[in-house]
């Protein structure tokens, strides 16, 4: 999957626990954090998480909140790899290699989340 907006709506969901809504009348989805829906219309724009390193670091901060470490590298000009980890737990997940920082984040913690979701 390509950096981007269904990237960004995968992580908002999976990763940040924001809620999908669909808008009536269109074909748009949108998301919202639950406390942000009124009526079904959503108040905020999911982030830019997979092209924004600043939008990434919210990725970052909500793995940290569940007790996850980030390491994350640039080694041998092969791109970016993220790994998430908990130490408390026997997950560690290294993420592709990606051309961007933002773009291997949030994959890596798709990956964990999925990674717990089958547990």
């Amino acid at each position: 999957m390509e950096p981007g907006r269904e990237l960004d709506a995968l992580v908002a969901e999976k990763v940040l626990g924001w809620k999908q809504c669909s808008v009536e009348g269109t074909a748009k989805i949108a998301y919202g954090k639950p406390s942000d829906f009124r009526d079904h219309e959503p108040r905020v724009r999911i982030g830019d998480y997979s092209t924004d390193i600043a939008a990434a670091w919210e990725v970052v901060e909500k793995m940290r909140s569940n007790d996850y470490l980030l390491d994350i590298g640039n080694g041998s000009g092969a791109g970016y790899a993220a790994m998430f980890y908990n130490p408390n737990k026997t997950i560690f997940l290294i993420g592709p290699y990606t051309e961007t920082a933002p773009d291997t984040i949030c994959k890596a913690a798709l990956l964990v989340m999925i990674k717990e979701d089958a547990e």
